[in-house]
């Protein structure tokens, strides 16, 4: 089955319309590797794992720890609404893949860790760990990188007054002062306050998450 697309006008681009990914996904994992494997480390390493869904239900509906790498904030409302209506749940087979087996007996304040951060530049480096992690200088540098970064018509954009895309995280123009994720994005609006509180922002543990993960996974869109 195709998943259906829609193309915006002028300034869009083609957006795929397929709800059920992350749930097809997780059922997916489940069945390859096991609940126990995954749990293994730091467990679940979700690479641009966007709003965080993927990672809300396996650690929700499963026990698994996750930990979303992705520049943008994390934003759970809907799943967390979702999960309140009993919508993980109302399928009797497919209930089979949840280790929560209620919604009254799910965490809904629980949260994926979050490491906010570009993955790239692992070619070159000798622990193949991003470039992002390679120093505190670095670290610093990217996450004020990814701060700018924003969801618009277009994708993954940067505001106008921010930084732009470059090579070397720890560059003056990555170092620029930005501003928050932009208000008016007509997607991937979210509280800031909110994610700081679910983000890794040590350099020693975001290298120590990303070294122990049971599994590196990434979801196209």
């Amino acid at each position: 089955m195709v998943p259906k697309t829609r193309s915006r006008r002028s300034r869009g681009r083609a957006r795929v319309w397929n709800e059920n990914r992350a749930a097809c996904f997780r059922r997916w994992l489940l069945d390859t590797f096991g609940a126990d494997f995954l749990k293994n480390g730091s467990g679940v390493l979700d690479v641009a794992g966007g709003k965080g869904e993927l990672s809300f239900e396996l650690l929700v509906l499963n026990h698994i720890p996750c930990t979303v790498v992705d520049p943008r904030a994390l934003d759970l409302t809907s799943f967390r609404r979702k999960l309140s209506y009993g919508m993980y749940h109302r399928n009797h087979i497919l209930n089979k893949h949840n280790d929560v087996k209620d919604k009254t007996e799910a965490d809904y304040q629980a949260s994926p860790q979050h490491i906010r951060i570009f993955f790239e530049g692992i070619a070159e480096a000798a622990d193949g760990l991003p470039r992002a992690v390679q120093s505190a200088a670095a670290f610093e540098a990217a996450w004020r990188h990814s701060k700018s970064t924003i969801w618009g018509n277009k994708g993954l954009e940067h505001d106008e007054d921010g930084c732009a895309p470059c090579e070397d995280p720890e560059s003056s123009a990555v170092e620029t002062e930005c501003s928050a994720v932009n208000a008016d994005s007509d997607e991937h609006n979210v509280d800031e306050e909110y994610d700081h509180l679910t983000s890794i922002e040590d350099l020693d543990l975001a290298r120590q998450v990303l070294l122990d993960c049971s599994v590196i996974v990434g979801m196209h869109p």
